[in-house]
């Protein structure tokens, strides 16, 4: 997210009278942007990232995949820990093969861990 500052200066040309409603949309954007509270497979609120949640293969470094049907290779996984119940965890996970249009491929030497993951469009 570009610095507030930076955006607002980008409004120079315009005339003034039209300024300060974008101004406003502009702080709007970058004072309340959010993951929000998202479940398996939904959109967050305010990115272009979506929650999955899956389990580690049963085997030590065993291969395992997401499928996320999303009709488009993501570019980043970002785990994360959900704070809303005891047992949230991140636990080390590597990249197998590249992601396609609808699985991701990982594997972790943490065995039969439930992950939760955002991937990002």
């Amino acid at each position: 997210m570009s610095n507030i500052g930076h955006l607002e200066s980008l409004l120079g040309p315009l005339p003034a009278d039209i300024k300060p409603p974008l101004q406003t949309i502009i702080r709007e954007l970058c004072n309340n942007w959010e993951l929000g509270s998202v479940s398996d497979g939904e959109k967050a609120r305010n990115a272009r990232l979506y929650r999955f949640d899956a389990v580690t293969s049963t085997s030590v470094n065993g291969e395992f995949t997401i499928n996320h049907g999303l009709g488009q290779v993501p570019r980043n996984l970002i785990p994360f820990a959900p704070l809303n119940a005891i047992g949230g965890q991140i636990v080390r996970l590597q990249v197998t093969r590249p992601a396609d249009v609808n699985r991701v491929y990982l594997s972790s030497p943490d065995t039969n861990a439930a992950i939760a993951v955002l991937l990002e469009m």
